[in-house]
């Protein structure tokens, strides 16, 4: 371990350069997660809330007032 940290030491560019696709990779996962998972399970919620409430004939100031009101 002594080697490597003296080797990072001694080349910071080169060890930069070594460890940017693993960064890389691992940034463009969660963001792939983020913005296939994540984000549209946010958007099927709130419309799932908004057709709920257009149907049923509640208010909309209910949803901003109280965020979860279906708990």
């Amino acid at each position: 371990m002594r080697k490597v940290k003296n080797f990072m030491l001694e080349h910071p560019i080169l060890s930069i350069l070594i460890i940017f696709p693993f960064s890389l990779s691992i940034s463009i996962s969660l963001f792939d997660i983020i913005l296939n998972f994540i984000l549209p399970l946010i958007f099927a919620f709130w419309g799932s809330g908004w057709i709920y409430k257009t149907i049923i004939g509640t208010s909309w100031s209910k949803g901003i007032n109280k965020p979860f009101w279906f708990i």
